[in-house]
């Protein structure tokens, strides 16, 4: 990817907790603030609304659907910009 890309992963005891939007956030200002950082995106499957339901509250926009080489699943790409 030509951009700085967010991810993350929980299993199934992790997910509803908060981590996701805690991290998120803290990386995002770490990013933005210390290392200057004036475009991040998040590649997201399309079923995964909790994921794009919580990057979206971050200010992440949905810029278009694509396919990872190699790969068959489409997936959504957001990216939060300065």
């Amino acid at each position: 990817m030509d951009d700085v890309e967010i991810g993350y992963a929980f299993l199934p005891a992790g997910r509803g907790q908060g981590y996701a939007a805690e991290a998120v956030a803290a990386l995002l200002r770490y990013g933005q603030q210390t290392l200057g950082l004036r475009r991040i995106i998040a590649i997201v499957t399309p079923t995964n609304t909790a994921s794009l339901r919580l990057l979206e509250k971050l200010g992440f926009v949905f810029e278009c659907t694509m396919t990872l080489p190699g790969e068959t699943q489409s997936l959504n790409l957001l990216a939060l910009s300065n």
